[in-house]
């Protein structure tokens, strides 16, 4: 009838693996290739008087500066194109954790609660609550 925790970890063990590797061959290929990666921190480039800092090494040390850094040094540095695009990307992170945080205080018990007799991933989803109940 629905999916129990086997097929979920055969889902999402995969995609799990297959994302930290990706994320690893990132970090790796960050500090091996640093004009494609951090193309502002050259010195001799043409047209660009403020060179960006070097970023840290480190897996998430890049994670500080890109979450620290003002609006005014990324728009001086980069761009108001990309100042703008953070905003975007933080204001849309916002948004999306506040829904998730709202969505799992109220789905999750009106599911986890509804006596359709399901077990296990499947007693907390829509499949639970059954059909023209109040729940709803």
């Amino acid at each position: 009838m629905g999916l129990g925790a086997n097929e979920w970890l055969t889902v999402f063990v995969p995609v799990f693996v297959v994302a930290t590797i990706m994320f690893f061959i990132f970090v790796w290929a960050r500090k091996r290739h640093p004009k494609i990666y951090e193309p502002r921190t050259a010195k001799e480039l043409i047209g660009f008087e403020i060179a960006s800092p070097v970023s840290p090494s480190g897996c998430l040390a890049w994670l500080y500066p890109l979450l620290s850094t003002s609006l005014e040094v990324v728009a001086t540095r980069a761009g108001v194109d990309a100042a703008a695009y953070l905003v975007f990307i933080r204001n849309t992170a916002l948004a999306l954790a506040t829904l998730l945080l709202l969505n799992c205080a109220t789905l999750i018990p009106v599911y986890g609660s509804a006596e359709w007799g399901l077990e296990e991933f499947d007693s907390v989803s829509l499949a639970n609550v059954e059909s023209g109940s109040g729940r709803l």
